[in-house]
């Protein structure tokens, strides 16, 4: 992002949600809203909008989420409502960072987009396991990521295993008798041997190549 800007927040909405979502966000953010998805595209500024949030119902078509999702400079999060957890990996593939469901309280929303924000993937707790499982079905990229996996020291493996069963860094730390700074250093180590970005992804790996 530019030095000269502050972050955006870019809203694709109709009013009434965008009016609910702007007062959530407004207090840490600047946050523009826009009613349409050709709105966004034709006014916005690429270089300078941090997070988009998109009403799922907006996108009609897999061509406009993944021109949204191409924004490289910008992270996705869509804002649905009670979508199926293969509706909700489909829309991860697609190139969105996160779903969040609309029904759940929206006093919570800042801190899916603050996670957007670092880098990390937005879902809800309880479709995690459900999302890996899916996930664990596409055999692309299997042999190239065994390749990777085998450059983990011994113990960065053992940090992997536990974070592929949903174990938070304060749990590893715990069972390895570690801190949690070295946790940190460990999962740092992982992604970048591995070329991935967050612990889900990594999860995800995990559990398929178990398979």
């Amino acid at each position: 992002m530019s030095d000269n800007h502050p972050l955006i927040i870019s809203i694709i909405s109709d009013n009434k949600l965008a009016s609910e979502v702007w007062k959530n966000l407004s207090l840490d953010w600047e946050v523009i809203n826009y009613n349409a998805i050709e709105a966004f595209i034709d006014r916005c500024d690429a270089s300078i909008t941090s997070t988009i949030l998109c009403e799922a119902s907006l996108l009609s078509s897999e061509q406009q989420f993944m021109l949204l999702a191409s924004y490289t400079k910008s992270k996705l999060l869509i804002l649905g409502k009670g979508h199926t957890t293969e509706q909700q990996v489909k829309m991860l593939r697609l190139g969105a960072r996160g779903y969040f469901d609309i029904n759940l309280a929206l006093i919570t929303l800042p801190i899916a987009v603050t996670a957007i924000e670092r880098g990390e993937v937005w879902v809800e707790r309880q479709i995690i396991s459900a999302l890996i499982d899916t996930f664990c079905l596409i055999k692309v990229g299997e042999k190239r990521e065994q390749e990777q996996l085998a450059k983990l020291s011994p113990k960065e493996s053992e940090v992997a295993e536990l974070v592929s069963i949903g174990k938070s860094n304060k749990s590893i730390a715990y069972e390895l008798n570690i801190t949690e700074r070295t946790v940190k250093a460990h999962l740092t180590s992982i992604f970048s041997k591995m070329k991935i970005n967050d612990r889900l992804t990594l999860a995800i790996i995990m559990r398929k190549l178990e398979k």
